[in-house]
């Protein structure tokens, strides 16, 4: 295992991405002081010309730098956007660039449930801190960490299996930008991870509002007549009658479960379900090439009658009404014009029918992405590690034994300076090796 070839690559893109962001900077603040500029002028030139009583003129003027100000700040926005793009581009590869030199400071960390009783985990140091999860482990969402621990703690897995998890791997390998990107199109939204047990919470939690349907149909027609009844007195064709629909309107409000809790459950989520939606919408974009083993593991996601990146972002777009209740005087409002909670109950309740038998299958296809992707990323970072092969010939139908081999072998949370490294062969039944030392001498290394 040599000194990995990546590490000048990264460090030569990442100063490219420092020059970016450092003229971007530079542009930004060119853009601050014309927007600066901008005001100033306007504000005197507006009060010059309307002190000389040239109101006309004063206000094209004011048009005219309002329109300025609105093109200049549109593209200062655009500016910020891509200098915010670059930045957490380069937090990617400067995680990345830590793997590299187990740098364990600027390698992100996970939270992962071990089991209490499992043979080798804790002596190989495949989870906690500075474990081989903690290097590999770049994932998106929790069902996505907690199926790479999955590949790591439960082995080994069937032939098929092992085959098909090892063909994605290696076919995603090579495409860092397919990987980078994904990873970017999440956090561009929110940098914390999809939690997908709190998705699933939110659509199969079902909240029975008795006579939903005939309450929304009543509050409606009561909003609908306040309304009327409010523009009537306004004009003076009636008198204040809207008083009483709507009093009736909040009497029936006050008086009616609007599904409490299955409304404070969901508010909030509206921004973790519109991250999901996007990651499923790139994935359905980037999976369609036939016969890739990317298109074999998202077939269900682009083969499904619905586009599932169109159902999640109706569900957002729910749960991002009902998230109104997190701001009590826009809430009061809004009920108070419409059945604001009424309608997105039933809303949620529709949507909850669309995708709760569908969810458990997108969070599974996205796992196995997320999986494949983040063991992809190390094998890109370490091109002279060597990939797996099962032995093809002299299997036991043949008479032959197990047999495992390996050249050059050497613990990957080592650093490659100081690593040992060892051939190992074990070829038939019965054959083992006895590894003895003294303590701290290397033996859970070698195994």
């Amino acid at each position: 295992m040599s000194r990995p070839s990546r590490e000048p690559q990264l460090e030569r893109l990442l100063r490219r991405i420092d020059a970016l962001i450092r003229k971007g900077q530079r542009a930004s603040s060119t853009f601050t002081r014309c927007r600066l500029t901008l005001f100033i002028a306007a504000l005197v030139c507006t009060i010059a010309l309307y002190r000389m009583a040239w109101f006309h003129a004063g206000n094209w003027m004011l048009a005219a730098f309002v329109a300025i100000f609105a093109v200049v700040a549109g593209y200062h926005n655009r500016l910020e956007n891509r200098i915010h793009r670059l930045r957490l581009w380069q937090r990617i590869k400067q995680s990345h660039l830590a793997r590299i030199r187990l740098d364990w400071a600027h390698v992100p960390e996970r939270p992962h449930a071990v089991p209490a009783q499992h043979p080798y985990v804790a002596d190989l140091d495949l989870t906690g801190t500075h474990s081989l999860l903690h290097l590999v482990d770049t994932t998106l969402s929790s069902h996505g960490r907690e199926r790479l621990a999955g590949w790591l703690l439960a082995q080994p897995p069937d032939a098929k299996t092992w085959t098909e998890r090892q063909a994605l791997v290696r076919e995603l390998a090579p495409r860092s930008r397919f990987r980078d990107r994904l990873v970017l199109t999440t956090r561009l939204l929110d940098e914390q991870e999809i939690n997908g047990q709190r998705l699933t919470a939110v659509v199969q939690h079902h909240h029975h509002i008795p006579h939903l349907r005939l309450l929304l149909g009543i509050q409606t027609m009561l909003a609908l007549t306040t309304v009327v009844l409010g523009l009537a007195a306004l004009l003076n064709w009636l008198p204040g009658y809207w008083m009483f629909s709507f009093g009736l309107y909040a009497l029936i409000y006050l008086m009616t479960d609007q599904g409490e809790e299955l409304l404070e459950h969901a508010v909030g989520l509206h921004r973790e379900v519109e991250r999901f939606g996007t990651v499923l919408r790139f994935l359905e974009q980037h999976a369609r090439r036939p016969g890739t083993a990317l298109a074999a593991a998202c077939r269900p996601l682009t083969e499904a009658p619905a586009a599932p990146s169109v159902l999640v972002r109706r569900v957002a777009r729910v749960l991002h009404g009902i998230s109104v209740k997190a701001h009590p005087l826009i809430h009061l409002l809004c009920n108070a014009l419409c059945p604001w909670d009424l309608f997105f109950a039933a809303r949620l309740q529709q949507v909850q029918q669309l995708v709760q038998a569908l969810l458990p299958m997108w969070l599974d296809r996205l796992a196995e992405v997320e999986a494949a992707s983040a063991l992809a990323t190390f094998a890109y970072l370490h091109p002279s590690y060597v990939w797996p092969s099962p032995r093809t010939t002299g299997g036991r139908e043949n008479g032959a034994g197990p047999s495992y081999t390996a050249g050059d072998l050497g613990h990957p949370l080592i650093p490659a300076a100081q690593r040992v490294t060892n051939d190992v062969v074990l070829e038939g039944l019965g054959r083992i090796l006895l590894v003895t030392g003294s303590n701290m001498s290397g033996k859970s290394t070698f195994l």
